[in-house]
């Protein structure tokens, strides 16, 4: 008698252990994990994790709207075979509750909007942008796609290319204009990381920045490209002196602003979006907040 119960117990703690992780995939694995917003902080380290590289978006609607479930459920099969370029693991999708924010929490995520779901894409610990509004999930996973860095998608393409050196001459020898210029591969890791910084800079503040791809370029007119009387500035060789642009084995993404045909500043592999604004600043094709508010105090008095 023993014997048989103790038969019994073992074959149900076999099937508890067979059946329970697949309805707990059923129950949780078919929808996005959710966070509250006090977790965000974690979601923006976890985002720069990644071989200094990590991407993470989350999805804000409210539980009350019958919509929110099956959107969960599409975003989550949507998004796994999108694999993030550092890491090479499924990226990461979240879900935050918009009817469990308090007032406060949403002015930080919609301002003065009067949407109830947006989506926070983060890029190596920084918001990269947010969207607002249900996005079709054909669209989304072009915007996960390009924002991990997996594949700029061309719909969402906003940089510039060069068509051959005459143009490239051209744009270099505006009168007073800064060019942003980045010399770069598509086989680059750090290249296509970059990408998805200036290219959303570009489309924010509606910037010609230009990518210039060497592997991609005609090899005689990529040659005339570089014999452009350009010096890199020491700031970004490995020889810690000036270096010619036609002679020197530069590192890759390599990024000149050029003004009346002399490099006035660089950059020299990947940054973030912040410290990419504020060189934009510093180089003058971006206005500071203060020289905002001048502008806005200038109108206001005439």
């Amino acid at each position: 008698m023993k014997e048989k119960l103790f038969k019994r117990i073992l074959v149900c703690l076999l099937i508890i252990v067979l059946v329970v992780p697949i309805v707990y995939e059923i129950i949780i694995g078919s929808t996005l994990k959710t966070i509250k917003y006090k977790d965000l902080e974690d979601i923006t380290v976890e985002s720069a994790s990644h071989y200094g590289f990590g991407f993470a978006s989350i999805y804000v609607a409210p539980s009350s709207s019958d919509a929110t479930k099956a959107n969960k459920e599409s975003i989550k099969v949507g998004s796994e075979n999108i694999k993030g370029a550092a890491s090479g693991e499924t990226v990461s999708v979240y879900y935050l509750d918009y009817d469990k924010l308090s007032d406060d929490e949403k002015k930080v995520i919609f301002g003065d909007k009067t949407d109830k779901i947006a989506y926070m894409f983060y890029v190596n610990g920084e918001l990269l942008t947010t969207l607002y509004g249900e996005i079709e999930i054909n669209s989304l996973k072009t915007y996960l796609s390009s924002y991990s860095a997996e594949a700029m998608s061309p719909n969402l393409k906003e940089y510039k290319t060069f068509e051959d050196a005459a143009a490239f001459k051209k744009a270099i020898k505006r009168k007073n204009e800064v060019t942003m210029a980045v010399f770069g591969r598509d086989t680059c890791f750090y290249c296509n990381q970059f990408k998805t910084i200036y290219n959303q800079i570009a489309l924010e503040e509606k910037l010609d920045i230009y990518y210039i791809d060497e592997g991609e370029f005609d090899a005689d007119e990529f040659k005339k490209v570089k014999d452009s009387n350009l010096t890199i500035p020491k700031a970004c060789t490995n020889t810690q002196q000036d270096e010619s642009l036609k002679d020197y084995a530069y590192d890759t993404p390599l990024t000149l602003f050029i003004k009346n045909g002399k490099v006035i500043d660089c950059i020299s592999g990947y940054i973030g979006k912040k410290d990419l604004t504020t060189k934009l600043e510093t180089v003058g094709m971006l206005k500071t907040d203060a020289d905002k508010k001048a502008d806005e105090t200038t109108k206001k008095e005439k």
